[in-house]
């Protein structure tokens, strides 16, 4: 299971109903991400949050990544709450350190 795939059933687990929003692009032969930096949209009963999953090792860059995007004030502005899921292989399975992103 991906790590993508796993932050998706934790979150769906916990209530929210979650949207991939990141897509290949054929073209550019890459991933893109909504704004540049969500891979899941998820929304719960007047909250919407924003999530970009990763692995332990490339969670700093991806909050580097975030805090540089031109839209990140527009997108929290909305009411959207950024966090990052940065997933880990453990001895006995898999763990997330779950990081929320502000200005």
């Amino acid at each position: 299971m991906s790590p993508l795939a796993r932050s998706k059933a934790i979150l769906e687990g916990d209530g929210w109903y979650v949207e991939k929003v990141e897509h290949w692009n054929a073209f550019a032969r890459k991933r893109q991400d909504l704004f540049g930096f969500l891979d899941l949209l998820c929304l719960k009963s007047g909250q919407v949050m924003g999530v970009q999953v990763t692995t332990r090792n490339h969670l700093s860059d991806r909050y580097k990544k975030i805090l540089l995007s031109p839209l990140l004030s527009m997108v929290l502005d909305s009411g959207i709450v950024i966090y990052i899921h940065g997933w880990g292989k453990l001895k006995n399975g898999w763990d997330c350190k779950i990081v929320q992103v502000t200005e």
